[in-house]
């Protein structure tokens, strides 16, 4: 599987209080959008199975690489539910 996306939903065209994540390559992006936090948090989860240590703030290419992918499928997915 190259890549897989963990999502909770609740309704098209909003994001979910629950995080959004995108398992790829041994690592783990993910998305908060809250009315008082929104940000990424990047693991890898082959180092850090626990998730302590957030690799997001030194941004490395594939953190980068993940984000864009993941906001495109969000953008994607939404598509057909926009007025």
């Amino acid at each position: 599987m190259p890549y897989m996306l963990v999502s909770v939903v609740a309704s098209p065209c909003e994001i979910p209080k629950s995080p959004i994540s995108l398992v790829k390559q041994g690592h783990r992006l993910v998305y908060y959008k809250h009315t008082n936090f929104t940000g990424f948090e990047f693991y890898n989860l082959d180092e850090d199975s626990e998730e302590l240590n957030d690799l997001f703030p030194s941004k490395p290419a594939l953190a980068m690489q993940m984000k864009d992918e993941l906001l495109q499928k969000i953008e994607e997915f939404n598509r057909p539910y926009r007025k």
